[in-house]
């Protein structure tokens, strides 16, 4: 592709050629024009200038390309993020103005920020999408004086960044606040109402003044709510994280982990039901875990505007998600809706956590809804769990079919999933006398004995992460697979200090290699392969690759290993290109087995086959009073 200023571009609006001025641009592209403009401005702020600019040159028909932009003083200001918005601004605009740019190209152009980039780009590509498929049999609403979204670009008074995720109803951009100069999630309604009208609109700016006054931890602030451009809005928080969803589908999630994650929900969904506000949409992907790994609340209070997201709800009486829906929300019971009913849809997430499944889950829509409505779940599924008899019944309660029989507040369920995670003083007590007798026992067997079991001693376990230089970046795994040959890996690992170490390799082949092994005099508590400062190339042939770090008072030699490892089976194929398997002294899990915008692909086969081969080597390295924490992953050409 050439650089987007040799291209012809038809400019979108003539009228908006005045608005900057080349100079004003021009200066903008001095570090020291950057480093003044920055001391008054955040950012993001900066960033916004920036795409008003680039703007306005390709309506003056003289585009800019992102490379101007990208000073030293730039990139030390606003980083890799701010980069690959402005980069993201120039592919955007050349798509606005009629030109089809390469994907590929703005990979090859811009290597440093190609992952950021590339997510970005795919994101955008999907979005572009969704409006066709979604809305294939709804007429379009047409307001006068309503015009089409920009993004990068103007709605209302807010500068919109990126888009960050679609649905029928909506779509949700990244933004700039105009008056706190803070990124902030925009929910944009998909399509303009022609129901909205200025007693409508104090209505929401009411629902957003009541919501604003909201505080706590675990709760996705809200700054603002109204109408724009003939189309609802609702302005939060920008929350970094992953949601519940993805966060469940990326580790196992412990019964514990569970209680703690829907008991912090449930109080934040406490204070919001205290001013008269429900949810009715609470869902794990409604739950984001931020950085610091809490829950947080998200997409709240839409209950009273919800004809502004969806005409058809008017229509239908429903909104929500099927899934996750109280009975009486199925049924549009609506003077049965209340506090009840998000405490239902919260049982729900935690059914999730703690099975894996979703609530009614079907094969179709309505199916779906069938379920919900007559609040047929799957209970065996439930008294499987690995969660204690009283984690269970508070999930079974708060799931009950009659709102009457559910916990009566959210704080109340939020107490009883405490009390669930914690042991009763008695059983203290007993496990308090048993520790004391066994620890008697243990003194009198060492003396007569001079034995003790080295699996007994290993209190702590090995946790292993590798990183992949890929075109001038380091990445996880997770973000690098599939590997091929000529990547360049390092492996870091934390080991229990004063055990001894090695980091273990299973090729594609299923032959075992001892990589580097560390005695406990060398033992800290961080190792690495080759070191911390180096990187070692991938090679040889293609097919799952497994990398462990094992521990132990010894390390068994690479032909023991072998040995144990033959036992297990004969079968290695090779995973799926992004699949990612994680085994450890617990559990073998599927950590990945897509990466893309949407819902996993699942090519369950070689997966199934190689969680079962790991977990039978796991127990082998466990008799073997071994800790260890591995990761396979694709060996590709």
């Amino acid at each position: 592709m050439k650089p987007a200023d040799q291209q012809p571009f038809k400019p979108l609006n003539k009228g908006d050629e005045s608005q900057v001025s080349a100079n004003d641009t021009a200066d903008l592209r001095s570090d020291a024009a950057v480093t003044g403009a920055l001391s008054s401005r955040t950012p993001a702020e900066f960033v916004g200038q920036i795409w008003e600019q680039m703007r306005a040159g390709w309506l003056q028909g003289r585009p800019f390309t992102a490379e101007q932009f990208l000073t030293p003083a730039f990139l030390a200001a606003c980083g890799e993020e701010g980069a690959i918005d402005i980069i993201y601004g120039e592919f955007a605009l050349a798509e606005a103005h009629g030109a089809r740019p390469s994907v590929g190209a703005y990979l090859e152009r811009f290597p440093l920020f190609a992952e950021g980039l590339a997510k970005q780009l795919s994101l955008h590509a999907a979005i572009a999408l969704v409006p066709d498929e979604l809305n294939a049999e709804q007429p379009t609403l047409r307001v006068a004086g309503t015009a089409p979204i920009v993004c990068p670009g103007t709605f209302g008074r807010y500068m919109l960044v990126a888009p960050l995720d679609s649905g029928g109803q909506s779509t949700v951009y990244r933004a700039i606040h105009p008056d706190l100069a803070k990124e902030v999630v925009l929910k944009i309604a998909r399509e303009p109402d022609g129901a909205l009208d200025l007693q409508h609109d104090a209505s929401l700016a009411a629902e957003a003044k009541i919501l604003s006054g909201l505080s706590h931890p675990n709760l996705a602030q809200v700054f603002d709510a109204g109408v724009a451009q003939g189309r609802a809005y609702l302005a939060m928080e920008y929350v970094r994280g992953c949601t519940l969803a993805q966060f469940a589908r990326q580790r196992q999630v412990s019964p514990q982990q569970a209680a703690t994650i829907v008991a912090k929900t449930a109080r934040a969904l406490a204070l919001v039901h205290s001013r008269g506000i429900l949810h009715l949409d609470i869902k794990p992907k409604n739950i984001v875990i931020d950085e610091q790994g809490e829950p947080r609340l998200i997409d709240f209070g839409l209950a009273r505007q919800e004809h502004a997201w969806s005409p058809t709800a008017v229509d239908e009486g429903l909104a929500g998600t099927l899934e996750f829906m109280a009975p009486e929300q199925a049924r549009c019971e609506a003077a049965k809706f209340g506090p009840a009913t998000d405490i239902f849809s919260l049982g729900g997430v935690l059914y999730f956590l703690l099975t894996n499944v979703a609530l009614f889950k079907a094969k179709s829509a309505q199916d779906s809804l069938q379920l919900a409505q007559r609040c047929e779940w799957r209970r065996e599924l439930l008294a499987r769990c690995a969660g204690s008899g009283r984690l269970r019944r508070c999930c079974e309660r708060a799931l009950a079919r009659n709102p009457a029989d559910r916990f009566a507040t959210a704080a109340e369920f939020a107490t009883a999933l405490d009390q669930s995670a914690a042991l009763p003083r008695r059983r203290w007590a007993a496990i308090a006398a048993a520790v004391a007798f066994v620890s008697v026992v243990t003194i009198v067997i060492w003396g007569a004995t001079n034995f003790f079991s080295p699996q007994s001693v290993v209190a702590a376990s090995p946790e292993l992460r590798i990183r992949i230089w890929q075109e001038g970046i380091h990445k996880e795994l997770s973000h690098a697979v599939p590997l091929i040959n000529g990547d360049q890996l390092r492996l870091e690992a934390s080991v229990p200090v004063g055990s001894r170490a090695a980091f273990c390799l299973i090729n594609g082949q299923g032959e075992i290699s001892l990589l580097k092994e560390y005695s406990s005099a060398e033992t800290v508590a961080k190792v690495a392969y080759p070191d911390i400062q180096s990187a070692a190339p991938l090679t040889g042939e293609t097919g799952t690759e497994c990398v462990l770090v094992i521990s132990g008072d010894l390390i068994p030699a690479a032909e023991v290993l072998q040995g144990w490892w033959v036992k297990t089976d004969s079968r290695w194929p090779a995973l799926s290109e992004y699949s990612v398997v994680h085994i450890t002294a617990e559990i073998v899990t599927l950590e990945q087995s897509g990466r893309d915008l949407g819902a996993a692909v699942l090519k369950r086969d070689p997966e199934d086959v190689i969680r079962v081969r790991l977990d039978r080597f796991r127990q082998i390295l466990l008799e073997n009073s071994l800790r260890f924490d591995g990761l396979a992953f694709s060996h590709s050409s």
